[in-house]
């Protein structure tokens, strides 16, 4: 809570979702919780970093 008020909602949130998806990447790659592994894909790493980008525009433009 202290982050989206320091923050703001919409970065708070982005901040979020990009955790989500790491995390669920890595989870995916090595196979944790009895999950299927799944190779690893550049363009997973590419939207990470987009998404990333899109942020710190976001909060340039502000």
């Amino acid at each position: 809570m202290r982050g989206i008020s320091e923050l703001s909602p919409t970065y708070s949130v982005s901040t979020i979702l990009i955790a989500q998806l790491v995390t669920a990447a890595a989870i995916d790659f090595f196979g944790l919780f009895g999950t299927d592994k799944v190779p690893f894909h550049y363009t997973k790493i590419f939207g990470v970093i987009l998404m990333v980008a899109g942020i710190i525009i976001f909060k340039l433009k502000g």
